[in-house]
């Protein structure tokens, strides 16, 4: 275990925990954009970036995937901190302009829109890439980053409905700006300009799933019961552990 202290506050840590989880455990807020607890950090946004100071010495590193080593000192509302923050989120102003989460931000730090950056109308995409790593550690690789520089932005290939997307909807859950559109109705999902035909949970009847992320669930997992939402798949395993409980003390 280490000693390090955040905002002069002691935490025992594990080596290799980040500072982001460390604080949390703590009660200190750090804000981030592109972090998903059921994700890996991968530091895209940089609004997570705290102050480490060790032998009378300072760097920035992003909390989300700076690991604990050894005992440090991290400040997470320092004058250079605040400083780092409200550059990076001015940017994000410039970049998805009218985003409310940015814009909670930006009030939070007292920042406002620098007249230098050329602000892009609609545009709600921070490229933070957490909707594609959400893509690909479900196992599809529906969506990608694309081209370079000022037109890298976040698609299917060529623009065109994927064959590879199963409508699961982890990267319209994940994205922090609202980027990816995605519609419901009459028991039919729209997203990435591909229709799905939804499911019905075979206990309450409510559309839940498309009918393509099932059957990948059950090729990847073996399943063959019927469809099942998350609400009546908790109860169902309450109950049959409830029931072989009540047998092994009878």
């Amino acid at each position: 275990m280490i000693e390090i202290t955040i905002d002069q506050k002691p935490c025992t840590c594990e080596k290799g925990e980040t500072i982001l989880s460390a604080a949390a455990r703590i009660g200190i807020e750090i804000p981030t954009l592109c972090h998903h607890e059921g994700l890996s950090g991968q530091g895209a946004c940089r609004v997570c970036m705290v102050e480490i100071v060790e032998n009378n010495w300072s760097q920035m590193v992003a909390a989300c995937i700076y690991p604990v080593q050894r005992p440090v000192s991290v400040l997470t509302d320092s004058e250079k901190v605040k400083k780092h923050r409200a550059t990076v989120i001015s940017l994000l102003l410039a970049r998805t302009p009218g985003n409310e989460r940015i814009e909670l931000l930006a009030k939070r730090y007292n920042v406002r829109l620098d007249e230098r950056f050329t602000t892009q109308a609609g545009e709600k995409c921070m490229v933070c890439g957490l909707c594609v790593r959400a893509c690909f550690s479900l196992g599809s690789g529906a969506i990608g980053t694309v081209n370079r520089g000022i037109t890298k932005k976040i698609a299917t290939p060529y623009d065109e409905p994927s064959a590879a997307c199963f409508g699961c909807s982890s990267c319209a859950n994940v994205c922090p700006t609202g980027y990816i559109d995605m519609e419901e109705n009459n028991g039919v999902r729209i997203i990435w300009g591909k229709e799905f035909e939804m499911l019905r949970c075979s206990v309450c009847g409510r559309h839940f799933m498309t009918k393509e992320q099932f059957e990948y669930i059950r090729k990847k997992t073996g399943y063959d019961g019927e469809p099942l939402c998350e609400t009546c798949s908790r109860t169902a395993i309450a109950k049959k552990l409830a029931e072989n409980t009540r047998y092994v003390y009878n």
